[in-house]
């Protein structure tokens, strides 16, 4: 019987200890499966993420195609507008684009920059002043007496949307050369490029030119380049840059039968030039100048018939140059594309003078 107790007891014990086990498996059991939920979390946030890819990868796509459509449509539309247009209207089409690139690319050559241009109210000056100003040039430009012709340069140098101003000024002055270069710098706030561009005409043979026809040719085309020059030049110097330019002649280079006068001034405005280069240089001011050939001016249009015609057979281009033409040259030698270039003498006479 006592026997029996006892295993009764150990039995008692041992179910005891296994329900104890019971209880730690299912523990264990709960502890598991809280842990495999929590593996399973990440997995179903890639889930939900792939998901979420796969909506926005709908939507591109969607866009896309929506995309696409406009694309034929706007190309559809053009290619009718193109139907409908003649081939001359095709033509201008193509070249309006075009100009429209090149002015879009193109930079103004003169932007920003103060120009001075003597005797700038008619012929070469204007033709000068009224490119300048194209090019973004702030002009003032001068002349003996202001009249009608310098009212309108200067609206028209206002309307480009640049600052214009014209000025009364005796060139061969070198007081009034001085006091009107020291205005203008006053009211510009600098001078970047000088145009000395004055000049007259008193042709006749040496035997019957008299003194005071050689004195005002000599006094008017050279010694005006003299005094403002002499003028502009502390300005420049301050600045450590300018571009002088003097309207030199290809007179000036070859003589002419009946100029003495004009051509010893013209000569004299070369020689001028090389100096003021080798003067100046070393403060990167750069000295030029043209020397047209036979150009349209007022100046030119006192000629005879017979004259021009003679003049004509010595251009090898058959034809008279514009004061555009010479104002294109100005240009470049006005702006940086001649940032190297320094008393040389350009000629302009369309091959007249080789």
């Amino acid at each position: 019987q006592t026997r029996n107790n006892k295993q009764r007891t150990t039995n008692n014990e041992q179910r005891t200890r296994n329900k104890e086990q019971g209880t730690r498996n299912k523990e264990q059991g709960t502890k598991n499966k809280e842990q495999q939920a929590k593996n399973n979390e990440p997995g179903t946030r890639n889930k939900e993420q792939r998901t979420r890819n796969k909506e926005q990868g709908t939507r591109n796509k969607e866009q896309g195609t929506r995309n696409n459509k406009q694309k034929t449509t706007n190309k559809n539309s053009f290619l009718r507008i193109i139907e409908k247009l003649e081939l001359s209207q095709i033509r201008y089409f193509n070249y309006f684009c075009a100009s429209l690139i090149i002015k879009i690319k193109i930079m103004k050559l003169l932007e920003g920059k103060v120009a001075v241009i003597t005797g700038g109210s008619r012929g070469i000056g204007k033709g000068i002043a009224l490119l300048f100003a194209q090019q973004g040039a702030n002009v003032a430009f001068t002349d003996l007496k202001l009249d009608e012709n310098s009212e309108a340069l200067e609206n028209r140098i206002l309307s480009l949307g640049v600052k214009g101003k014209a000025y009364a000024s005796d060139a061969s002055s070198f007081h009034s050369s001085e006091e009107v270069i020291n205005q203008i710098h006053e009211d510009f706030g600098k001078i970047d490029i000088l145009v000395n561009n004055a000049g007259i005409t008193r042709d006749n043979l040496l035997m019957r030119m008299t003194e005071a026809d050689w004195d005002l040719v000599i006094r008017i085309n050279l010694k005006s380049a003299f005094n403002l020059t002499k003028a502009v030049q502390k300005f420049m110097l301050k600045q450590r840059s300018g571009s002088i330019i003097n309207m030199a002649s290809i007179v000036g280079l070859r003589g002419n039968f009946g100029q003495s006068n004009y051509a010893a001034s013209k000569a004299g405005m070369i020689g001028f030039t090389k100096s003021i280069a080798q003067e100046l240089g070393s403060r990167n001011i750069r000295c030029n100048a043209i020397a047209p050939g036979f150009i349209e001016t007022d100046m030119t249009g006192e000629l005879d018939e017979a004259v021009k015609a003679e003049w004509l057979k010595q251009i090898p281009l058959r034809r008279t140059g514009s004061s555009e033409d010479v104002a294109n040259t100005a240009l470049y030698l006005a702006s940086d594309l001649s940032s190297y270039i320094s008393g040389q003498v350009i000629s302009c006479d369309g091959g007249m003078y080789l």
